[in-house]
């Protein structure tokens, strides 16, 4: 089995690194670049492209994401649990636990809030056809759905920060 491990070890490693890139890559470019190059143009502009660019790059980012955490999960449990209590495993233990936490706010609660979002559009769509335009209320509640969708954007960066940091420290212990 030992034999195995070491074949397997850095084809595993190189799914981790190349999924791992593109997922904190994809996350960095919408939130340092594209989210506040179109948040400036204006809310609507913010939402048609997010709305254009997500169904798209969505299947990709969370394949990418599921592959480099599933990736991590095999190369700790080839490296064996008696690791883990090394300086080094734990901190990866630490980039681990930031990439699972990331994945939650960045895809799951991120995709109930968009969805919290698009169904309140649809709403309004439905109440502007029968004759009841948005009022302020509305409007003010889709800015902070908007709002809390940028701050978890932001959040999620902020997270797989911690974890491609503490990945990238460990490589050098």
């Amino acid at each position: 089995m030992e034999h195995l491990n070491q074949i397997l070890m850095p084809f595993i490693k190189v799914i981790h690194v190349i999924s791992g890139v593109f997922w904190v890559g994809t996350i960095a470019f919408l939130t340092v670049v594209l989210e506040p190059h179109y948040r400036k143009q204006g809310r609507n502009i913010l939402r048609n492209q997010m709305t254009s660019i997500l169904p798209v790059m969505g299947p990709f980012l969370l394949i990418a994401t599921l592959l480099s955490i599933i990736s991590g999960a095999v190369m700790i449990s080839i490296l064996g649990y008696s690791w883990l209590t090394t300086l080094n495993g734990q901190i990866i233990i630490i980039g681990a636990v930031a990439a699972i936490v990331a994945f939650i706010v960045g895809d799951i609660w991120v995709r109930i809030e968009r969805n919290k979002l698009r169904d309140y559009g649809g709403y309004l769509a439905t109440q502007t056809l029968e004759g009841n335009p948005p009022g302020v209320e509305d409007s003010n509640k889709v800015k902070r759905l908007e709002d809390r969708l940028w701050f978890l954007g932001r959040l999620n960066f902020a997270i797989l920060l911690v974890a491609l940091t503490s990945m990238t420290i460990a490589q050098y212990l």
